[in-house]
């Protein structure tokens, strides 16, 4: 699960921070989460003991950006990618 950008709408060079979630009825799944902006990858971030990862940027240009979050999988679990979610900016 991909959360929207906070704050969206952002202003340009607002810092912008996007969770996600990763879960499994096996347990909390382990290893990270990359952030893309369409099929461009924003971040890498490793899931913490909840199943949490997350990161921060004030990169965006003006306009709407696509972003999914893509688990990559890890030991017994498959590789996830959530529905996008557009980030706008202003």
């Amino acid at each position: 699960t991909l959360t929207s950008g906070i704050p969206n709408p952002s202003i340009f060079k607002d810092a912008v921070t996007f969770s996600a979630r990763v879960t499994s009825i096996d347990g909390i799944p382990t290893g990270s989460v990359g952030f893309f902006d369409g099929e461009t990858r924003l971040a890498t971030s490793t899931l913490d003991t909840s199943g949490f990862a997350s990161f921060t940027t004030s990169r965006f240009l003006v306009g709407n950006h696509p972003i999914t979050a893509r688990y990559e999988g890890a030991d017994a679990y498959l590789a996830s990618r959530s529905d996008s979610q557009i980030q706008q900016v202003n």
